[in-house]
């Protein structure tokens, strides 16, 4: 009788953890395409060039979402 509690026990503590995944998951989600301006994504700040740099070209583009966020991006291409 001991095991079957125990094995409800942590089913239950499973079943908890898999919903929490899964509403923390929503919830950002939501935040991201609702345009939350609390959600931030970092990168790299610059491009580390490999050693043989000087045979590619980069372009650095800007612009504006529809939401209004600035959106920035490098563009690397091979000559």
């Amino acid at each position: 009788m001991g095991w079957v509690v125990l094995i409800v026990i942590v089913g239950s503590l499973g079943l908890l953890a898999c919903g929490y995944a899964v509403f923390s998951v929503i919830r950002f989600t939501v935040k991201v395409f609702l345009s939350d301006p609390t959600v931030t994504f970092e990168f790299a700040s610059r491009f580390e060039a490999p050693e043989n740099y000087d045979d590619f070209l980069e372009e650095t583009h800007r612009f504006r979402a529809i939401a209004g966020a600035e959106l920035v991006g490098m563009l690397v291409r091979a000559r």
